[in-house]
Order: structure tokens, then C-alpha cells, then sequence
């Protein structure tokens, strides 16, 4: 962080955490939004609260999750993922 990144990958960052320390990962992570891009990896659902987007991978395929939707669009091994915006 310290030489400005613009895409920040995190890799199950708060799966050995105590509940305090992984609010202070989340609280961190939101207070860089708007900054850099976070890419976050994990097996746990902790980060969601601080997710703009989320794709969970199942069965081989990318979910892509939208609000109030379980699976608005999915993908199968080899399409690219991209952004509609």
C-alpha cells in the first residue's frame, strides 16, 4: 500500500482471525474502496459485506452474484468475465 497500488489481491486474509482482528481487516478493506481495486479470495462469507461484486465458483463454473439475485449470470470454464458497465 505504501507505493499506491491499483489492484490489491487478497488471499483468505482473514481465515485464521479472531472476530476483532477480521473486523479490523473488513473496516480497513472499506475504508480503501474507491482507492484501488481489492481482489479478494476466500472460503468464508466475512468479506461479503465489503464485496461492490462477488463470484463464487461451483461445480467448475463462476457465479456472478448481483443483489437479490442468487446467480445472475453463469459462466463456464474458458468464457471471459466482463464487466457491462
Amino acid at each position: 500500500l505504501v507505493h499506491g497500488p491499483e489492484l490489491l489481491i487478497l488471499d483468505e486474509v482473514t481465515s485464521s482471525l479472531d472476530p476483532a482482528a477480521e473486523r479490523a481487516v473488513l473496516e480497513t478493506i472499506d475504508h480503501l474502496k474507491g482507492q484501488l481495486t481489492v481482489l479478494a479470495v476466500t472460503h468464508g462469507d466475512g468479506l461479503l459485506v465489503a464485496a461492490d461484486q462477488v463470484y463464487r465458483m461451483h461445480e467448475g463454473r463462476l457465479h456472478l452474484e448481483a443483489a437479490g439475485a442468487r446467480q445472475a449470470d453463469v459462466l463456464t470454464a474458458g468464457d471471459r468475465v466482463t464487466d457491462s458497465s
